[in-house]
């Protein structure tokens, strides 16, 4: 007689940050749309969340996080503004990043 319990096999949780570039653009009246940078960020975003395995935070509690961080908020708009205009990528930041909003990995969607 054999008898055998099987547990269930949970994947690793991945977590990441999708940060369009355009995310501190603003429109002041109803006839500007989002950037496009934002438009395609939120539509990754649902997208990843389809999966069980993977989170992504969405724009809206990105934006309040860094709203509540002066010195987040600054570091972030100066790399966002820096990879615009040079195309460059600022890895530390990056890093400081993506341990403030507790994940492994940052996700850049520019337009």
């Amino acid at each position: 007689m054999l008898i055998c319990f099987a547990q269930g096999v949970q994947a690793a949780q991945f977590e990441v940050l999708v940060l369009p570039t355009g995310i501190f653009s603003t429109c002041s009246n109803y006839f500007c749309f989002p950037d496009v940078s934002e438009i395609i960020a939120e539509d990754v975003i649902t997208n990843l969340n389809e999966y069980n395995s993977i989170k992504a935070k969405n724009l809206s509690d990105i934006r309040r996080e860094l709203n509540n961080n002066d010195s987040l908020k600054f570091e972030t708009e100066n790399m966002l503004n820096n990879f615009e205009k040079t195309n460059n990528f600022d890895f530390k930041t990056l890093k400081d990043i993506s341990q403030k909003f507790n994940v492994k990995s940052v996700l850049l969607i520019s337009s």
